[in-house]
């Protein structure tokens, strides 16, 4: 038990203390491929979501970032800034042994502080918002959906910030927030109708 508890991978540990070497490196593998593909997946989601705000004016260069070529049919400069970003983090971290369970700990967190933003600027604006016809309502079940989302998020958060385990973590994700804040602040001086008009109107797709 002392032994797996001061391994750097447990897991990995009680596969080959149970099922031998052989068994534990092939675990190993398959871990170290499915690792790949999330970060892949989230690499591309990410050059997605930055050609999509680069496409409405809300980024810095969206000129570059929201350029689809022909040749290629997907956002080139958006897929670089993710992917650079990402070649940039992993070598940031490449000396650090705990680099590992600190930035997972820093990506459950920032859904979670996303999420919670999403519910307060609902329940902020939720008076002044006039909904569509075309528009998706729960009715009666809104009061309850809203109560339920604030409950589990004051329970996830004070998961995720109470533990001084997580610190470091917290460290991470108030670092991405602090960064988020200057790009829209600098999109706010530059632009500011970019961000307060609504985008996607049918008069506007024509």
């Amino acid at each position: 038990m002392a032994a797996i508890t001061a391994s750097s991978a447990p897991v990995a540990q009680v596969v080959e203390n149970v099922l031998g070497a052989g068994v534990a490196r092939a675990f190993l593998v398959v871990v170290s491929l499915a690792i790949f593909a999330c970060g892949l997946v989230i690499m591309v989601s990410c050059s997605r979501l930055v050609h999509a705000m680069a496409r409405d004016g809300r980024l810095p260069f969206s000129g570059a970032l929201s350029r689809v070529p022909r040749a290629t049919g997907g956002p080139t400069w958006a897929t670089v800034l993710a992917a650079g970003a990402s070649i940039a983090i992993v070598l940031a971290f490449s000396g650090n042994a705990d680099a590992l369970s600190q930035l997972l700990g820093a990506g459950t967190l920032m859904p979670a502080l996303l999420y919670a933003g999403t519910v307060a600027l609902y329940l902020g604006t939720r008076r002044r918002h006039r909904p569509r016809p075309d528009d998706f309502r729960l009715g009666k079940w809104e009061p309850l959906v809203v109560a339920g989302a604030v409950i589990w998020l004051v329970i996830e958060l004070a998961i995720f910030l109470i533990p001084s385990d997580f610190r470091t973590a917290q460290v991470y994700a108030l670092g991405s927030l602090v960064l988020g804040a200057v790009v829209f602040a600098v999109v706010w001086v530059r632009g500011r109708d970019r961000l307060t008009r609504e985008t996607g109107d049918a008069a506007e797709l024509l």
